[in-house]
């Protein structure tokens, strides 16, 4: 045979996967993915992907580029897979499996608040909230402050980590904090509740109540001087006092404490209380 007469045919190479990447290929649900390959054709280009996301060996998506994201919304560990085909349009043999571990976190933080309410005082409280999540980690943590006569519910919440349980001046105020907090996975915790803050701005009121003698009255002997006492809402009343003012000796008696909502003695006399 001649060979010299007959052509010659030269078989044309297949494309090879050189590197199949992922970034991260691993972590918590929902996990967001990126996958680069590496492909390489001696006789030709490549000019399009295809990408094995479950590893099933069902080629999920085509592409021009040589990366792509995926999202993996449940657990699992899924051993990734890519080809390349080249002009010609032959196609490589799938790469080496690439696994990417996915963590399925389904449990809910956890929050705690620091002071968890406050007793009486005549002061604002602010107030500091913890998250703690072992898993996935915390994303965001948000409360409300209601009055201790309302309930919590998650309607109006603000995003933060601190806070002030303030009262308007001259006021009596209780009042409770609301808070949750939200993992990176979406879990919220159940709406919690603080116990309560009481803050007392309201000054205490006295007033003379009869039989006491009316004022600008003349008074010749000792006589009693019957008080009523009252701090409304309040923290209530710690210590009552009271004092005497003769308009010609001046303070015979100042800021002496007596029982409050109950009466003292006036005395009358060249070296009483009025002289």
């Amino acid at each position: 045979t001649d060979c010299s007469a007959q052509g010659a045919y030269k078989k044309d190479s297949q494309p090879t996967i050189e590197i199949l990447s992922a970034t991260p290929d691993n972590g918590y649900a929902p996990l967001a993915v990126i996958f680069s390959v590496s492909a390489n054709d001696s006789d030709g280009t490549i000019v399009q992907y295809q990408w094995d996301f479950q590893g099933d060996g069902s080629w999920d998506e085509t592409t021009n580029n040589s990366f792509i994201g995926y999202i993996y919304n449940s657990g699992g560990i899924y051993n990734v897979k890519a080809r390349a085909k080249d002009d010609k349009g032959f196609w490589s043999e799938p790469s080496p499996a690439k696994q990417v571990t996915v963590l399925a976190d389904t449990t809910p933080p956890a929050t705690t608040i620091f002071p968890n309410g406050a007793d009486w005082g005549n002061s604002d409280v602010g107030f500091n909230l913890t998250c703690s999540d072992t898993q996935s980690g915390c994303q965001q943590t948000e409360y409300k402050i209601i009055d201790s006569a309302l309930t919590c519910d998650t309607a109006g919440l603000t995003a933060g980590n601190s806070g002030t349980v303030a009262c308007p001046a001259n006021q009596t105020c209780q009042q409770k904090v609301c808070f949750r907090s939200q993992d990176n996975t979406g879990n919220a915790e159940n709406i919690k509740t603080s116990s309560i803050f009481k803050i007392d701005k309201a000054i205490p009121v006295s007033d003379f109540i009869s039989p006491t003698p009316a004022g600008g009255a003349e008074v010749t002997g000792n006589f009693n001087a019957n008080i009523s006492d009252s701090d409304g809402s309040g923290s209530g009343l710690q210590t009552c006092y009271f004092s005497v003012s003769d308009s010609g000796a001046g303070w015979t008696v100042n800021n002496q404490t007596r029982t409050c909502n109950s009466f003292f003695l006036v005395t009358v006399s060249d070296t009483g209380y009025c002289r």
